[in-house]
């Protein structure tokens, strides 16, 4: 037996596989009378938890049944694991919270902002963002800047393929001006 369609899903950090998404067809063979394939005890798993195409899925063999009296007796059930399935990336949108401010300071940098998901977008399992990159669109004061966040990174080797990443402007922010003191001047 083999899974007959492809299986589709988003990913989601792990290798399971929905198996109400599962049906079972018998590729060599057949089944007689009423006997029918029962796999509602099965456990599927996809190969890995990456995103990707022609991915695996697997099946623990003693968890498929053939229905009927004596149906697994009648039979040699073999399950028959093919490339043919995928897991899509999973959006992740980035941006960093309104409001942020900071003093003047002849930079572009906005790495004091806090990075925000966003879209009820979510990073899964032990993914998490290591580096980022924050910056205005210009160093000088104004009440509203636009931040830019591009870069990511993600914690694991090859996660980065897990996620479609997009980045949001965040144009609430602002750079206030440096309070300077002068001293030592005497006017005449």
């Amino acid at each position: 037996v083999h899974i007959k369609d492809p299986i589709s899903r988003t990913y989601d950090g792990t290798t399971t596989v929905d198996a109400n998404a599962v049906i079972l067809d018998v590729t060599q063979g057949k089944l007689f009378g009423n006997d029918v394939l029962d796999d509602s005890a099965e456990i599927y798993q996809f190969e890995n938890p990456n995103a990707g195409s022609d991915k695996q899925i697997n099946a623990t063999q003693d968890k498929i049944y053939v229905s009927g009296v004596n149906g697994n007796d009648n039979y040699d059930v073999t399950f028959i694991a093919e490339g043919k399935h995928k897991i899509t990336q999973a959006d992740l949108v980035l941006g960093v919270k309104d409001n942020y401010s900071r003093t003047y300071n002849g930079t572009t940098d906005a790495s004091g902002a806090t990075l925000e998901l966003l879209n009820n977008t979510q990073l899964f399992g032990n993914d998490s963002i290591t580096n980022l990159s924050q910056h205005f669109n210009h160093s000088d004061v104004d009440s509203a800047n636009q931040i830019t966040v591009s870069n990511a990174v993600i914690n694991k080797t090859n996660a980065i393929q897990n996620y479609n990443i997009q980045y949001v402007a965040n144009t609430t922010a602002k750079i206030t001006p440096k309070a300077l003191n002068i001293t030592g001047m005497t006017a005449t």
